[in-house]
């Protein structure tokens, strides 16, 4: 996704389990050793379960809780260690609409991806004292490889790009977005 809008230059992916604050913290000592430190993070990591709150075991509740939230969390308490440092950066993470609506069915999500939310807000208050930002994107249903599977009867012409989505991070992350801070923005696609 974010490949179509950064250089190969400008955009360094690692593969670390997020899920583990100790692996979190290598990743980041590890890319610090780079050139120009952190200027921007974009935490692009999350999953869904789908049911109704009385059908969800506890197996699908700590899976979102760990990947929607939990990696959100150490992603972006090392990101602001970094950026207090550099004395800027820019964190952008994914949350999504149902973060403001607990609709049936959606409840375990929706709590996670809220939690996201107000992770990101605080965060943002703590790091502009510093010169940093944080932001979130909450895009509609994006259309991957994953979604088309995952539901094969739905029609993708109504869904977001991944192209929108990584333009619009690209603009959070970029001078353009330095009054953004704080910043819930929705990508909801073709149609609302």
């Amino acid at each position: 996704m974010l490949e179509e809008r950064f250089s190969s230059e400008a955009l360094s992916t690692r593969v670390a389990d997020l899920t583990r604050s100790s692996e979190v913290e290598a990743l980041f000592a590890e890319s610090e050793k780079g050139k120009d430190g952190w200027q921007s993070v974009i935490h692009l990591v999350g999953g869904f379960r789908y049911g109704r709150l009385v059908d969800l075991s506890d197996e699908d509740w700590q899976y979102l809780v760990d990947l929607n939230l939990g990696t959100t969390f150490r992603v972006l308490r090392a990101a602001e260690r970094c950026f207090e440092v550099a004395k800027g950066g820019s964190f952008v993470a994914v949350s999504a609409p149902a973060a403001n609506l607990g609709e049936s069915s959606l409840g375990g999500y929706a709590a996670t991806k809220a939690g996201v939310l107000r992770l990101v807000e605080a965060a943002a208050r703590e790091m502009r004292l510093f010169g940093a930002r944080a932001n979130t994107v909450l895009p509609g249903t994006m259309d991957t490889p994953g979604n088309r599977r995952a539901m094969p009867t739905a029609d993708p012409a109504e869904w977001v790009s991944t192209t929108a989505v990584s333009a619009v991070i690209e603009f959070l992350t970029s001078r353009a977005a330095s009054a953004v801070n704080g910043a819930a923005v929705f990508v909801p696609g073709p149609t609302l």
